[in-house]
């Protein structure tokens, strides 16, 4: 029997018809044969077809707001003539290695700054909240002497996990 995709509004109106009806309704079970991929935002499996890359609406809209700040980023780039390869999927790691630490990520903060032949990849691009992005400004990490320890920590952390990954 197919598996078919049901959304979270549709099994929750499911249950309600089951429990009006007094019958036992039967598990919505996902075969082990269906493909359930991670969801980008929080990497909980995606169980609706709705979507390819968001677990549910909260994630898809997050998704949606990220991917024109990460097109405004690769336009800008692309206007200056530098190299600008930083995917959408990329991005929203980058978000998850974060875990919300600096939140809201209001700007995406270049580690070697543009200015200083900065690439707009994956590689070199951090979430930052707007204080800390104007705290480090156009210098280099090993410049900046502002930023709280941990901040440092975590993104000197990043860089060696995106080396890790092969980025």
């Amino acid at each position: 029997m197919p598996v078919m995709w049901v959304t979270p509004e549709e099994l929750l109106a499911r249950q309600e018809r089951a429990k009006r009806a007094k019958k036992p309704m039967r598990a919505h079970v996902v075969s082990s044969t269906a493909p359930t991929r991670p969801c980008w935002v929080c990497t909980a499996p995606i169980r609706w077809a709705a979507s390819e890359s968001a677990c549910r609406d909260q994630c898809r809209q997050l998704l949606w707001h990220e991917s024109y700040r990460i097109d405004r980023i690769r336009e800008e780039s692309r206007r200056k003539g530098q190299r600008a390869d930083i995917m959408l999927e990329q991005w929203a790691r980058a978000i998850r290695f974060f875990n919300g630490v600096c939140a809201p990520f209001a700007t995406a903060d270049h580690i070697q700054p543009r200015y200083l032949g900065g690439p707009s990849t994956a590689a070199n691009l951090i979430p930052a909240c707007f204080a800390c992005n104007v705290t480090k400004g156009g210098r280099r990490l090993e410049e900046v002497e502002d930023l709280p320890l941990a901040g440092l920590a975590r993104v000197q952390a990043y860089v060696v996990w995106g080396e890790g990954l092969g980025r």
